[in-house]
């Protein structure tokens, strides 16, 4: 396409038109308009504009002869080059601030006012110890007394929690405590006091031992009234 005759920004509006290849309304294809009405007509060279001609305007004034409101405009046959742009890039804006709306979008729930846990979503601590049970014996069978373990009880309480709340006790606030420590045949006694109700919270504890070390994990099931 020659664009020797073209403006700057014609050429630049040519372009952007090139890389834009899903502007919509489609272009079609014109018969030759004479030069005396300031048009001039030119096919594309590559993309999905080949053989689709594009109109541009080559006058002084606004961009774009005929308004999109205009009932030749909404057959879509005589949209300008200069109007498409323009609405391809002021759709893209109204999508984006309609997405950071959305995104930012805060949403009150009113309370339900239930006060005790359902039968089917009550903290069962059998169940629970069972799953501290597999989860120490998995990460600590083989696993030797040392100053790794502090990171290692530090992931094995995010472990444990995670997989419980897999279990799906609804409503309830999970606290899991994990300690581990060396085993030179001492005794050892773990205890934890708390504040609850005691006909919906509950807890589970479970300890493990290999030649090496100690380890003792409790979880602690309160419901969020």
């Amino acid at each position: 396409m020659a664009t020797s005759g073209l403006t700057a920004n014609e050429k630049l509006t040519i372009e952007a038109l090139k890389q834009h290849d899903k502007v919509h309304p489609t272009f079609r294809a014109k018969k030759k308009i004479p030069s005396s009405k300031g048009r001039r007509e030119g096919t594309a060279e590559s993309g999905g504009l080949s053989k689709r001609l594009l109109r541009v305007s080559t006058s002084d004034g606004p961009p774009g002869g005929i308004p999109l409101g205009s009932p030749s405009a909404k057959s879509g046959t005589n949209f300008s080059v200069f109007q498409v742009v323009h609405a391809t890039r002021t759709w893209k804006r109204f999508t984006q601030q309609r997405r950071r709306a959305t995104a930012s979008r805060q949403y009150n729930l009113e309370n339900t006012f239930r006060m005790e846990p359902r039968e089917d979503g009550k903290f069962l601590p059998v169940t629970v110890e069972n799953m501290i049970k597999r989860q120490l014996q998995f990460r600590l069978t083989d696993v030797t007394y040392s100053e790794n373990c502090k990171e290692i009880a530090k992931d094995l309480s995010g472990e444990i929690k995670d997989r419980i709340k897999s279990l799906n006790f609804p409503r309830f606030k999970l606290v899991c405590n994990v300690i581990i420590m060396e085993n030179k045949g001492q005794g050892i006694h773990v205890t934890s006091r708390s504040i609850w109700n005691a006909e919906t919270d509950n807890f589970a504890c479970y300890t493990f031992k290999n030649p090496s070390l100690i380890a003792t994990a409790y979880v602690h099931g309160v419901y969020f009234e």
